[in-house]
């Protein structure tokens, strides 16, 4: 590995580092001086904002609901091409492909309600500023242990390098 190499891998810690110094700093003012009850009253004005849209959605006739074409949509972009589609296109290439869709169906409709009916208990006995909070201590959790744990595919790849220059 020559000397540009480690030129730009500086470059690019001194950004992240800078990007998280940055956010954390926020983070923490943010969460500090947040009322502990902040957020409950926009938490129901959109409750009655959606009740209100529901309601008036409701009464048209519609053959789809808004609400699943919308959480359909946003499913299936987020879903497209990430890890988990690609292992299950590699298991159904080795595999039966109706158990590996009925499985890969029914795996995902359960993450998708404990997500669901978990950020709902969240958001109805948690404050804004407790999962602020939370969110900045689990990012630099995150980014510590990024730091400070050894990252064995770096190993590997240094090794390669060095068998590819000897």
């Amino acid at each position: 590995l020559d000397f540009d190499y480690y030129v730009y891998v500086y470059n690019d810690a001194c950004i992240v580092d800078n990007l998280c110094h940055s956010l954390l700093t926020t983070l923490r003012q943010e969460g500090y001086y947040m009322a502990d009850d902040e957020g409950a009253e926009e938490l129901e004005e959109v409750t009655q904002e959606l009740k209100a849209k529901e309601d008036k959605l409701s009464s048209k006739d519609g053959f789809i609901s808004p609400v699943l074409a919308q959480a359909f949509l946003l499913t299936f972009l987020a879903e497209w091409g990430d890890r988990s589609q690609i292992a299950t296109i590699i298991l159904g290439a080795q595999e039966d492909p109706l158990g590996v869709t009925l499985g890969a169906t029914l795996g995902h409709s359960i993450c998708t309600f404990i997500a669901v009916m978990g950020g709902r208990f969240l958001a109805q006995r948690i404050s804004i500023r407790t999962v602020t909070m939370i969110g900045g201590v689990v990012f630099l959790l995150f980014a510590l242990s990024s730091l400070l744990l050894e990252d064995s595919s770096s190993d590997e790849l240094n090794a390669a390098a060095a068998a590819a220059q000897g």
